[in-house]
């Protein structure tokens, strides 16, 4: 029951009233409705052997080779160095469905297919440092200037030529340790290559080129792994918990050393010519004598980096790192990151970063969110000094999310959204042993009301793992194919795109599989491309890096990302009324949320993070009844976000001096999911989204009865006085029930009426109501008004501050996304999570009452694309419901569960990569709508790849042509190609040799 709630503190100091629309925990914490989809967020679980295992699709993350078929752990053995053969011939379902068990039967042998042991005397006797130093992680390295991999050898096998780097680390007596790496050069033999019976039949290291590089008594040298041309490491360096590096000195990129500087993501590279005595040569690649402390940057001095020609060379670095708020990282400024990933074109950088513990403070208490130990609740948290507290949560480590940047980014860190980033606080997951006795150290934590469904009760929600499971090789732990520590990142990237089950099946154009040790995700990348999408909040909180953090007595001082949740250094922060944000950085403690966007410099500039707002009551203004979520549970995708009806999301516009690009004048699309949760019957209106010049959109009843569960059956614009301009009736079979998630699409053309969308589909237009002018219709929401003073402009997701603290939308809502330009319907659909398909064949009759709730959607498609010859089409979304878990059955449509009989049309609405055809040009693409919303017209400074250039008619066969979109798979396929590899006589007979264009298999017309 939800009622009013007076909370005052036991100190008597402090008093607040907030408004009656949600419902508090004993501790005073908000906790918003339960979820609608009651997700198990742990994605490591123990089964009933004992073993910790995924529950969730996992891929192997491994150290790979550059086409992805070899494998090594990410992780030291003391019995070797095991290589393993990815067998994506093995699976028969897509990615997705990889969970458990799966992900050794379908991808990889049960067991190494050879080892390398590195502690053999006819190696370790010629690597030259004493036997203190032992072997730790091994990565590989691949000259690709000498002969790419694989090749044929021995008539119908594949060989690899390979140079296995291997850190040796030692112990010392100083406040770091040593780290060296060697080298070894080794070839690699496959029978049966590209098949499940794949196997090692040769392991031959070449013991004359053995080699090692200078000593690195860096602190916690780890992670590290060779990418781009085969002269670039990345690795991480550094204290990964807090302080600062003491003496450690480093070079930055302007040649110049700093003391005391704590740093995490580091490069080291060496130019690829070099002259000596007059005459240049080309420097081999893998040489780990180059390698050096004296060349180890920053990951941020990259860009800055003139002496090794960095941003000439790799993508990641052609833009300066931008953090999480779009400040510029300066020259040689800490990420403070770790767990380094790059994808092997080095243009996207991958980490994790942030870490938090779950306590927060009230009148000089501290306490946690409520958990349950073995059915007993607990609230206090244990002393600072206490010496099991690290058996519990990882205190200020950054291990907790997972952020990216680099090229896709312009250089801007964003944080990941999803189970990839499945809980906030770095909790562990295995019992520990305290004493001899094993101690459950599982948290489950009370955030959300009580849901009792078939009378099961759910109070306490279990928060999941996310770091280690127990001791590195103790193997009766975890699921042979995990790696003990869980945070590794990597991908396959796109490389096995030529096969069916492995591309992705997301229905966007820049997919990923990506993930942890933990986990694996479609990533999608668009709207983080893409420079015309203004907002595109998916509820995880914003996040900044500190860099003019300046300790009175220690001068600077190394501070972690800062994560804005509303709570700082362990005490839970009054929520200003007006935050005060400078240029530096948001203020510590304040409530933000990151706008995952990024734009090429001086397009647009977006908003920097969400702010929420609200109409509290009390002197000062407490937080309002909105908070950020500590789960990926609440959302569509994700975290998600609670509105209890009295607050908002507010975005505020910058200003836009010195834009190429003009918002004010902009067409816009706005895209929302809404999972209602109204309790008052007799509320007839809610605001859905609003701006600061009195503009919504507004979510509104017809009639004083809920029909047929309905709650809203009205999308309506209204003006500042609160006029209403134009409206549309749903009627009760697309309307907006309570409990279900809902898409709410809304384009404004400007130049025509603005036109409603409910779940990805066509609905109608808006027209004037009587006595309202056609222009007012089309600019209902504008972004930038004139009549709005500078700094003032905002957009709103709820209502704004100059509307009744009752008319915001009470429920979750998800995936907010505001885009300068009217996207194509398939777009329009995959904001919705889903796919347009033809419906013609479909026999089912829910599906068929589906196309039958969207009369215009069809005639308005086939209008635009004339090429389309079927009668029927839909937006095809899936969006589950609470007994439908993420992971078992993805809630949103893809290529892999359409209806029987669905056939999707993106292609040929979209791309049209039916025009890439073997022994043909690439087609001019500079007209394609789907193209342009990512690529823009080349202007000085910027970069073929990400503009026009990239799309315009090709000079070569398209095979012979370097440009490849994001979702191709590489256009050569090497070494052996098995019979019917690429389908039904694709190729007809097996066929040998170095390599093969993959496009006269994939690709070949018609």
């Amino acid at each position: 029951m939800k009622k009013r709630y007076l909370i005052i503190l036991a100190s008597g100091l402090l008093s607040f009233a907030l408004f009656q629309n949600f419902t508090t925990n004993e501790q005073g914490l908000i906790l918003p409705d339960f979820p609608l989809r009651n997700l198990d967020t742990r994605t490591l679980k123990r089964n009933a052997s004992g073993l910790y295992e995924t529950q969730t699709p996992h891929l192997p993350i491994h150290e790979m080779t550059l086409d992805g078929r070899i494998g090594i752990l990410k992780r030291g053995d003391p019995e070797g160095v095991p290589f393993f053969i990815m067998k994506p011939e093995n699976v028969v379902e897509y990615l997705g469905s990889l969970r458990n068990g799966k992900v050794g039967i379908n991808l990889l042998d049960s067991e190494p297919n050879a080892i390398l042991n590195l502690k053999l005397p006819a190696i370790r006797d010629r690597i030259n440092l004493d036997r203190a130093f032992v072997p730790g992680r091994s990565f590989f390295c691949e000259k690709t200037e000498r002969k790419n991999n694989p090749y044929l050898c021995n008539g119908t096998n594949d060989c690899y030529n390979l140079t296995l780097v291997t850190r040796f680390d030692k112990e010392n007596t100083t406040p770091y340790g040593t780290a060296v790496l060697t080298s070894v050069d080794f070839t690699l033999e496959i029978s049966n290559p590209k098949t499940k019976n794949a196997q090692v039949v040769r392991l031959t290291p070449n013991l004359n080129s053995i080699r090692q590089g200078p000593e690195f008594m860096f602190p916690k040298f780890a992670e590290p792994v060779i990418v781009g041309d085969g002269r670039l490491l990345i690795f991480r360096l550094g204290d990964a918990n807090n302080g600062t590096t003491g003496e450690t000195k480093i070079y930055l990129s302007d040649r110049t050393t700093e003391a005391g500087k704590g740093i995490d993501i580091v490069y080291s590279s060496y130019r690829t010519f070099e002259t000596e005595g007059g005459v240049t040569r080309r420097t081999e690649q893998c040489d780990v004598a180059k390698w050096t402390p004296g060349n180890t940057h920053p990951i941020s001095s990259a860009y800055f980096d003139t002496f090794n020609n960095m941003r000439s060379r790799y993508k990641f670095a052609r833009y300066p790192m931008r953090d999480n708020i779009g400040r510029f990282v300066p020259n040689g400024v800490d990420l403070g990151g770790s767990y380094p990933w790059m994808d092997r074109d080095a243009a996207n950088l991958f980490f994790t970063a942030g870490g938090k513990d779950g306590f927060y403070n009230i009148a000089g208490t501290s306490i946690r969110i409520p958990y349950a130990e073995n059915d007993a609740i607990s609230y206090a948290k244990p002393a600072a000094n206490a010496a099991d507290i690290d058996l519990f949560e990882e205190v200020f480590s950054n291990t907790a999310s997972i952020y990216m940047a680099g090229f896709w980014t312009y250089g801007k860190t964003i944080l990941l959204d999803g189970l990839i980033n499945n809980v906030d606080y770095n909790l562990r997951i295995a019992d520990r042993d305290v004493g001899g006795e094993q101690i459950p150290v599982e948290r489950k934590w009370k955030i959300y009301t009580t849901r009792i469904e078939r009378s099961e009760q759910q109070e306490y929600e279990p928060m999941g793992g996310v770091r280690e499971l127990g001791d590195v090789f103790d193997k009766t732990m975890y699921h042979p194919k995990l790696t003990p520590n869980s945070s590794f990142l990597g991908s396959i990237e796109n490389r096995f795109h030529y096969l069916d089950q492995m591309r992705p099946v997301t229905p966007r154009d820049l997919v990923w599989h990506f993930g942890s040790t933990r986990h694996s995700e479609e990533v999608v990348f668009d709207e983080y491309v893409s420079p015309y999408v203004l907002i595109n909040a998916e509820m995880t909180g914003a996040s900044s890096t500190n860099y003019n953090i300046e300790d009175p007595l220690a001068g600077p001082v190394r501070i972690p990302m800062r994560y804005y949740d509303g709570i700082f250094r362990g005490v839970k922060q009054r929520q200003a009324a007006v935050p005060a944000v400078t240029d530096d950085a948001p203020v510590d403690g304040q409530l933000y949320f990151q706008n995952a966007v990024a734009h090429p410099p001086g397009f647009l500039n977006p908003p920097r993070f969400g702010e929420p707002i609200g109409n509290p009551i009390g002197n000062p203004p407490e937080p309002p009844a909105l908070r950020l979520e500590p789960l990926a549970k609440g959302g569509i995708h994700g975290k998600g976000l609670w509105l209890n009806g009295n607050t908002g999301l507010k975005f505020t516009i910058p200003d836009q001096t010195g834009s190429t690009f003009s918002v004010r004048d902009a067409p816009l699309y706005s895209s929302v999911f809404v999972d209602l949760r109204e309790t008052d019957r007799t509320t007839r209106e809610r605001v859905l989204v609003s701006a600061v010049n009195g503009g919504q959109i507004v979510l509104a009843r017809s009639t004083s009865q809920v029909v047929n569960g309905v709650f809203f059956d009205k999308v309506v614009l209204k003006n500042s006085a609160g006029t209403v301009l134009s409206e549309i009736t749903l009627g009760s079979s697309v309307g907006l029930p309570n409990e279900k998630w809902v898409n709410v699409g809304v384009a404004f053309p400007r130049t025509s009426p603005p036109k409603l969308y409910i779940n990805g589909s066509y609905v109608n237009d808006f027209r004037p109501t009587i006595g309202t002018r056609i222009v007012d219709v089309n600019n209902a929401l504008q972004i930038m008004p004139a009549t709005v003073a500078a700094g003032a402009h905002a957009i709103i997701l709820g209502a704004s501050a100059n509307t009744s603290p009752t008319l915001s939308v009470r429920g979750w809502v998800d995936d907010f996304k505001v885009v300068l330009r009217i996207p194509s319907p398939e777009e329009i659909c995959n904001y919705a999570r889903g796919t347009i398909a033809d419906m013609s064949s479909v026999t089912e009759s829910v599906w068929i009452n589906e196309v039958n709730k969207y009369p215009l959607a069809s005639g308005r498609l086939t209008n635009e694309f004339p090429a389309l010859t079927g009668a029927k089409y839909l937006c095809v979304t899936r969006y589950g419901s609470m007994r439908r878990p993420l992971h078992a059955d993805p809630l949103f449509s893809h290529f892999k569960n359409l209806p029987p009989g669905a056939v999707s049309v993106r292609e040929n609405i979209l791309l049209r990569n039916k025009d890439l055809v073997y022994g043909k040009p690439r087609p001019d693409f500079t007209k394609n709508r789907f193209c342009l919303s990512c690529h823009l017209p080349a202007v000085r400074g910027s970069f073929a790849e990400m503009d026009t250039l990239a799309l315009t008619l090709g000079t070569v066969k398209s095979e012979d042509d370097p440009r490849r979109q994001p979702s191709q798979s590489p256009g050569i396929f090497r070494g052996v190609v098995p019979a019917g590899y690429f389908g039904v006589g694709k190729p007809s007979q097996p066929m040998y040799g170095d390599e093969f264009k993959v496009d006269q298999w994939i690709a070949p017309g018609n």
